[in-house]
């Protein structure tokens, strides 16, 4: 019963102090593992800790980049306000300049419509103040005293033609003027004018020549030429007598041939 018993004490010990042996195997493990959880959430904690800092700083620089940027904004901002406050302000003056443009203009428009008529009027009162000048002037004649071409030798249409009863001559004598090539035409001239405005002479002759002179008093205009010596008489009219000129009212010149 004894050694029973004292066998039994044994076991009991053994398994006492093998189970005494493991509590401690894992304590021992336990301390281990909290020591290493430890390890890993302090350097977990400082990692934290360091991406904070990180990120704070971060946080503040950006906060400092977007205050800049706010504020260079409200500055843009405002400098734009006042730039459109400006150009409001020269739209609102261009505005009413156009306006009193406009009006300007449609005053101008009506002015101008009017000094139109004004001209036209005037146009028209001038034109015929000029249509009566002219007749005024060119029915101006005056008596001449002066005829370059008076006692002059013989005028003739051709110096280079040989002469014939068909030849066109104008001769002038004292106060007598004659024509044809044989003198059948002509008369003593009764006046002599001269407008001083066309240039021009205008000779009344009566028709009394010894070839069947009947009277009649004739009139007609010439122009006297002198080019470089080489003079001409320029019958601008129906000349003459009808007869001498054949009913013809084309200009005629004559040269002096003398």
């Amino acid at each position: 019963m004894t050694n029973r018993f004292r066998l039994l004490s044994i076991l009991l010990l053994c398994t006492l102090s093998a189970f005494s042996q493991s509590k401690k195997d894992q304590i021992k493990a336990l301390n281990h593992s909290v020591d290493s959880l430890s390890t890993v959430l302090t350097t977990t904690r400082d990692n934290s800790t360091k991406k904070v800092g990180v990120l704070n700083t971060t946080i503040d620089s950006l906060n400092t980049v977007l205050s800049t940027t706010r504020d260079n904004a409200s500055k843009d901002i405002g400098g734009l306000n006042t730039t459109i406050d400006g150009l409001n302000s020269e739209l609102a003056q261009l505005r009413s300049d156009v306006s009193s443009l406009e009006s300007s203009t449609t005053k101008l428009t009506s002015d101008n419509e009017k000094l139109k008529l004004d001209l036209e009027e005037m146009s028209k009162k001038n034109l015929e103040l000029e249509v009566k000048l002219k007749d005024m002037n060119e029915n101006n004649w005056v008596i001449s005293n002066s005829t370059p071409f008076l006692n002059s030798g013989l005028w003739i249409g051709d110096c280079a033609e040989e002469r014939s009863v068909e030849t066109r001559i104008v001769e002038f004598g004292d106060r007598y003027i004659g024509f044809g090539s044989e003198g059948g035409y002509g008369g003593t001239i009764q006046n002599i004018f001269y407008n001083s405005y066309s240039k021009k002479f205008k000779i009344i002759y009566v028709n009394d020549n010894d070839m069947g002179g009947d009277g009649t008093i004739y009139e007609f205009i010439l122009s006297y030429e002198d080019k470089g010596g080489s003079r001409s008489l320029i019958f601008q009219e129906e000349m003459l007598t009808p007869d001498y000129n054949y009913g013809s009212n084309e200009i005629l010149t004559y040269h002096f041939c003398d």
